[in-house]
């Protein structure tokens, strides 16, 4: 748990998890299915299952109408074909419907493929994907270890990135209300325990009152095996 005290130290950080540390899971989170642990460059994480979805859930501190920033460390080797979706962390209501957010491993027809992230305040649901080259989408399927997430201004405009290359700003279409509800943090599929669930592995996760700049990007990613 020493790099997780490491990240709480910051006030801004209200969630921080490594998946590889067995005893916190255990203590704090709400496991389906069976997954099993392996090594990171982190030193452990966890490794999500395709057949037997597997999933955590734990309790956060509630995003309102802050800025805020979503990090993963997350390995996968699933091509992401046409109408693929898996969830890598969900904290919405239910599927598509109500107020909340979810980043999202995306596949559609042609090249519209890449990380994906839904919020929605009551309103119409807003995806806003990565526009990236073809090889920076390849690179999700590739079975090796990428840094990916969002940072999201709520005066109207969200950044994802994969690794440290970043997006260019995407409008969010006013999302700018409340995001609380009463739902758990799912990480591993819709909150319903098995819809679209993601395979592959997670090392940690880690969400932030604020906007991350480039930078402190750049360095979560460099620094992969603190």
């Amino acid at each position: 748990m020493g790099q997780m005290r490491r990240f709480l130290q910051d006030p801004s950080c209200v969630f921080a998890y490594s998946f590889g540390d067995l005893q916190y899971v255990s203590d704090n989170f709400t496991i389906t299915g069976s997954p099993t642990i392996i090594e990171s460059p982190t030193g452990k994480a966890m490794a999500f299952d395709l057949t037997n979805p597997d999933n955590v859930k734990r309790a956060m501190p509630e995003i309102t109408t802050e800025d805020f920033s979503v990090i993963v460390l997350m390995r996968n080797s699933q091509i992401l074909t046409s109408n693929t979706y898996m969830l890598v962390t969900d904290k919405e209501v239910s599927n598509q419907t109500k107020i909340g957010w979810a980043l999202i491993l995306k596949g559609d027809a042609g090249l519209n493929k890449g990380v994906a992230f839904r919020i929605n305040d009551g309103g119409q649901v807003n995806d806003s994907v990565i526009d990236v080259t073809t090889d920076r989408r390849a690179l999700l399927s590739d079975g090796n270890w990428h840094l990916i997430g969002v940072t999201i201004d709520r005066d109207g405009a969200g950044a994802i990135f994969v690794d440290s290359f970043a997006s260019e700003g995407s409008s969010i279409g006013g999302q700018t209300g409340s995001l609380a509800n009463d739902q758990d943090l799912t990480i591993g599929s819709y909150g319903d325990n098995s819809t679209q669930p993601f395979t592959g592995s997670m090392a940690f996760a880690l969400i932030y009152k604020r906007l991350l700049s480039a930078k402190e990007i750049e360095n979560l990613n460099l620094g992969r095996s603190f």
